[in-house]
């Protein structure tokens, strides 16, 4: 049996975007020329348990969104667990359990459809505390 199987074209592979944790890149004149859409932001995931993160989060999808791009979160460890390339072995940076996390992103997607943001993608980041 022979089967024939349909290429995608090239530019369907992947969608062009850019990763920042700063909303001074929507300010930029230098990313404004590169009339990018999509953007990626990397959200601890605890984050909805501290107002600065809650503030910083709600700030980029709010930037985002006025700039009419597309966001792709990726959810990562807390806030300072990865440094030089390892995870710390602290208690505070183990893994969240899955009810835990599961709120975090229930959350986010609360916080996104207040926002009316367009979130594209959630991305659920896996990391090992034991490297």
């Amino acid at each position: 049996m022979l089967g024939l199987v349909a290429a995608a074209p090239a530019s369907a592979a992947y969608r062009v975007g850019i990763g920042e944790q700063s909303t001074a890149m929507f300010d930029s004149e230098r990313f404004a020329a590169l009339n990018v859409k999509r953007v990626r932001h990397l959200v601890p995931w605890d984050w909805y348990r501290h107002d600065y993160q809650v503030a910083e989060t709600a700030a980029f999808m709010g930037r985002a969104q006025a700039d009419g791009a597309e966001v792709l979160v990726t959810f990562t460890a807390a806030r300072g667990c990865y440094s030089d390339g390892r995870y710390s072995r602290q208690r505070a940076c183990r893994p969240p359990s899955a009810q835990a996390y599961g709120s975090s992103v229930r959350r986010f997607h609360a916080l996104a459809a207040r926002m009316r943001a367009r979130v594209t993608r959630l991305y659920v980041y896996q990391w090992d505390g034991r490297e």
